[in-house]
Formats: C-alpha cells, structure tokens, sequence
C-alpha cells in the first residue's frame, strides 16, 4: 500500500487486460446497434406508411 501526502492509504488496483476492455466495448457496440435497429425497425414504419 501506498501512502499520500493527505495520509491516506492507497490500495493500487490490479491491472485490467487489454483484450478484456477490448471486449467489453465490442459487447457495448453490439447492443448499441441492435437497440438502434430495434427502434428503427419501429419507428420508420409509421413514418413512412401513413394511412
């Protein structure tokens, strides 16, 4: 552990993998876009069928 000047104690975090935060975003992309399709694919139809 590391100390600060305020005092405190600083416990140093374990170093997060690359291909994991590559991951992550990769998932986060993909529900992105399907939720953006999702809302097209309910939207755009009443815009352009207008009875």
């Amino acid at each position: 552990m590391t100390n600060t000047d305020l005092g405190l104690e600083v416990i140093p975090r374990p170093e997060r993998s690359k291909s994991r935060d590559g991951l992550i975003f990769v998932i986060a992309m993909w529900l992105l876009s399907r939720s953006i399709m999702a809302i097209g694919m309910q939207v755009i139809p009443h815009l352009v069928c207008k009875k």
